[in-house]
């Protein structure tokens, strides 16, 4: 389970090159790596199952989250060519596209969530690292290549792709909402 994962949060005229550098390095590179270093000896086997943790944020990218959405919007595409790879030679492979989770970099990344987030998509309780697991597991267990944890973030996932090339109409008017609320709060 490849789970390496940092939350870059910051707008992109504010982060340096470094940073998107750093968060590349960190969640999409070390899952290259892990999966290198274990894919010889799957193969041999001709057995064997990998999982890639996304995010919601690799199917959909959202104001400040430039820098991390890459890097989980690379980790699907990477899984689907190693799926495409693999999956006839007995490995097994899965993304997983869970939403916030109550971890420790999550609630570092509350602390610099951009306020048009917040009023966009509103204060939500995240899922428990236990729930995701579960969910992650059970999907596994079934043989899912795509595994979306929680009803909200199954439900969102499912608008996105039914929005297909209009889902960035649908995030335009969230943000007009939300600052809407943003500008109602501060009058």
């Amino acid at each position: 389970v490849n789970s390496a994962g940092v939350a870059t949060v910051g707008f992109i005229d504010q982060l340096s090159a470094d940073a998107f550098r750093k968060t590349m390095d960190i969640n999409f590179i070390g899952t290259v790596n892990v999966v290198k270093a274990i894919l010889p000896g799957m193969l041999q086997r001709g057995s064997g199952a990998i999982v890639n943790i996304s995010s919601f944020l690799g199917v959909v990218s959202i104001h400040g989250y430039s820098a991390y959405s890459a890097t989980k919007y690379a980790i699907r595409g990477f899984s689907d060519a190693l799926r495409a790879e693999v999956h006839r030679k007995g490995i097994r492979v899965a993304v997983v596209f869970p939403d916030d989770t109550d971890t420790p970099q999550y609630a570092e990344e509350m602390n610099h969530r951009p306020e048009i987030v917040k009023a966009m998509w509103g204060e939500s309780k995240p899922m428990s690292p236990e729930q995701v697991a579960k969910e992650t597991l059970d999907g596994v267990a079934r043989g899912h290549y795509m595994i979306v944890p929680g009803l909200k973030t199954r439900i969102l996932f499912d608008i996105v792709f039914l929005a297909g090339r209009r889902i960035h109409r649908v995030i335009n008017l969230l943000e007009t909402i939300g600052l809407r609320s943003i500008n109602s709060r501060k009058q």
